[in-house]
């Protein structure tokens, strides 16, 4: 008969489990997170996930959950610090790229399991998902509400994100090689994004514009 698990053993074992499928999917992909790779490192039975999880998409799923909560929480910290609509733009891009610096293996599973082996969200996945994007949402919204940036809302958060995944992801797999730290590049990419929005909302806007006050 299996022993009876504390609500705290269990979030223990889940919390260790997906720190090593993390790790194997950053070294080998999604075919290195397999439930007998990780039994073995973790020294358990081949059985023992089954109690904690349904299957690998549930290990890959809870995951990514995780992650993106801890990515929301850092960005929240980050607007709760900072008053200033464009200064907080700034703090909230710093908090991504640090996040991604520090948790190299979680973000990666987080952006990169492939389409065709990721299973349906959860809600709970998307609800983390969500709150991690409202903080770059709300702070260039707020930036463009108090006339320090012009433009799309939803254009220039788009924008903001992939300069950030883009810096990220390249760190991740070791192509910056400029001479330059992540840490450096990082404060000079928000410092630009900053500079680039502020130098745009001076500029006459063309025509065909969508105006703030008119964004869907």
């Amino acid at each position: 008969m299996s022993r009876v698990l504390s609500e705290q053993a269990v979030a223990d074992f889940r919390t260790k489990l997906c720190r090593v499928a993390a790790r194997r999917f950053a070294e080998f992909g999604y075919a290195g997170v397999t439930l007998r790779a990780l039994s073995d490192e973790l020294g358990c039975s081949r059985t023992t996930p089954y109690r904690y999880f349904r299957d690998k998409a549930d290990i890959l799923g809870a995951v990514r959950t995780q992650g993106f909560r801890r990515l929301a929480e850092a960005e929240e910290a980050a607007v709760r610090a900072e008053p200033d609509p464009l200064l907080r733009l700034q703090a909230v891009g710093r908090a991504y790229l640090r996040f991604a610096g520090e948790e190299p293996d979680n973000y990666r599973l987080m952006f990169e399991v492939p389409e065709k082996f990721s299973p349906a969200p959860t809600a709970e996945l998307r609800a983390e998902v969500q709150r991690s994007q409202r903080p770059l949402i709300e702070s260039v919204q707020a930036a463009v509400e108090a006339g320090l940036i012009h433009g799309s809302p939803t254009t220039l958060t788009h924008l903001l994100w992939a300069a950030l995944h883009g810096v990220a992801s390249l760190h991740l797999a070791e192509k910056l090689t400029s001479g330059r730290t992540f840490e450096e590049l990082s404060e000079a990419m928000v410092t630009l994004i900053a500079r680039q929005m502020q130098s745009a909302s001076n500029e006459r806007p063309s025509p065909n514009e969508r105006s703030p006050d008119k964004e869907s």
